[in-house]
């Protein structure tokens, strides 16, 4: 089963460069990263699967051929993202954190089928440093600081 962490947002609300400060990743691929509990090979997803015109089911195909468990990708709130959450979720993923960047609390309404372990809402990302977000998502998903 594929555990999921993904960030959403509308357009430069700093959805990559809190993936780049995340993890260190610049590049889409497997990367190791650390967490509270070990360290977990991830596939990482940097720009955001609509601006990539990758459809859902060609994303899941490319993350079961990584052969990793995690994934941790950028979304676009306004650009169908909620239906990409939805053919993740019938796909089988585990989505462990949604974080929605430069909305504040409730401005993402899930279907009954998407169910999500953990929900941030940072309002105000434009104006904050993206390392700063990063932080935020550490301590909210259970990652080392």
């Amino acid at each position: 089963m594929i555990e999921a962490y993904i960030v959403m947002g509308n357009q430069k609300v700093k959805k990559s460069s809190t993936i780049r400060a995340l993890t260190g990743a610049y590049w889409n691929g497997v990367y190791d990263v650390a967490t509270n509990n070990n360290i977990i090979k991830m596939f990482i997803q940097i720009r955001s699967l609509q601006e990539n015109k990758i459809q859902p089911q060609a994303f899941i195909n490319k993350t079961q051929q990584s052969g990793c468990n995690y994934v941790l990708l950028a979304l676009r709130i306004g650009t169908n993202g909620i239906s990409y959450l939805h053919d993740f979720s019938n796909a089988g993923w585990n989505i462990r954190g949604i974080a929605v960047l430069n909305q504040e609390k409730g401005a993402l309404i899930l279907p009954s089928i998407v169910r999500v372990e953990r929900e941030i809402y940072i309002p105000n990302t434009v104006d904050m440093p993206s390392n700063k977000i990063a932080y935020m998502l550490r301590s909210d998903w259970g990652w080392i600081a």
